[in-house]
């Protein structure tokens, strides 16, 4: 549920997006609405803007598209 959740605010990934997910997961994803990502700054207006930046930066479907701590 909560990957659902997730899916409604990031939108729904792109097929290139779903590389790292097994045959069972990317069926799932498939299966799941289709979403438009939400802008968090609009969605979140009293977050500030530089946080608001970072979790964008950190919610990527792609894991090789997220910022890293490196």
């Amino acid at each position: 549920m909560m990957q659902y959740m997730l899916v409604q605010l990031i939108g729904s990934p792109s097929e290139t997006d779903l590389w790292f997910l097994s045959d069972n997961g990317r069926r799932y994803v498939r299966q799941l609405p289709r979403y438009m990502r939400q802008s968090l700054s609009q969605k979140y207006p009293h977050i500030n803007e530089e946080a608001i930046d970072l979790v964008d930066k950190m919610l990527q479907f792609d894991p090789s598209k997220r910022i890293t701590g490196k």
